[in-house]
């Protein structure tokens, strides 16, 4: 079961960022165990614990002409199907828990 999932996550409805989380098939792997491949997509580098823009990243990209995002992938192993479920979304939950 492949998920693809899209959320926003914004400040304020004119400020507002796409995050796409990605997860392959579990699939057994070679150590009699199960794996699989999570991403997250859209994650903005430049954030502060509040979540707001700092002044120099606008600068930055108001002279760039875009904004810089970033890529966080991992590969998941466990012993059972439901524990690389469990760690994908604790993978999830870590780096959402970064931008509060």
């Amino acid at each position: 079961m492949a998920i693809k999932k899209e959320i926003y996550f914004g400040k304020t409805r004119r400020k507002v960022f796409e995050l796409i989380f990605e997860m392959s098939d579990v699939k057994s792997s070679e150590n009699d165990g199960y794996e699989t491949n999570a991403i997250i997509i859209g994650l903005p580098k430049d954030y502060n614990r509040m979540g707001t823009r700092d002044a120099a990243t606008e600068e930055k990209e108001a002279r760039d002409g875009r904004e810089k995002y970033t890529v966080q992938g991992l590969k998941i192993e466990a012993a059972s199907e439901f524990d690389v479920l469990i760690f994908t979304f604790a993978f999830s939950d870590k780096s959402l828990d970064n931008l509060c």
